[in-house]
């Protein structure tokens, strides 16, 4: 019997989930301090965001799927892109980082933003170094695959 779910089509329901979600109208914004500057973003255009990013990465697995190394680490990718995307609009969501004019550092209640600014941080970095496993895997089906014995 011939397999017909591809394990990458998850992401493709996580990017139907954000379009659908961003489509609800919302009034509160996501405030990102990046050193001198504030960059303040709608909830449906981050929604927007990984929408667009769930879909370019769908569209990459749907072109190389006859080149794949290993479905094993498709499922890894794609289930560990999407939790920690969640965790990255979670954070956005849940954090409080409103401008402070000044920064007082004998109240921790003023710390608290600067940290969950650095746990956004993290959850970003370790998204994109989550993207290495499908480089990895699609160079090494390139290398296996076009071996000739």
């Amino acid at each position: 019997m011939k397999e017909n779910f591809r394990p990458y089509y998850v992401l493709l329901l996580a990017a139907v989930t954000c379009i659908l979600i961003s489509i609800f109208p919302a009034r509160s914004t996501a405030d990102f301090h990046f050193r001198d500057s504030y960059v303040i973003i709608s909830y449906s255009q981050l929604f927007v965001f990984f929408f667009i990013l769930f879909l370019v990465l769908w569209g990459i697995y749907k072109l190389f799927d006859k080149k794949l190394y290993a479905r094993n680490l498709v499922w890894i990718h794609c289930l560990l892109t999407i939790l920690i995307s969640a965790i990255i609009i979670y954070l956005s969501l849940h954090s409080e980082l409103a401008p402070k004019r000044f920064m007082e550092n004998h109240l921790w209640s003023q710390w608290k933003p600067v940290l969950n600014g650095d746990k956004i941080k993290i959850a970003a970095a370790g998204w994109l170094l989550i993207q290495i496993i499908m480089v990895v895997n699609i160079y090494r089906g390139f290398s296996i695959k076009n071996r000739t014995i």
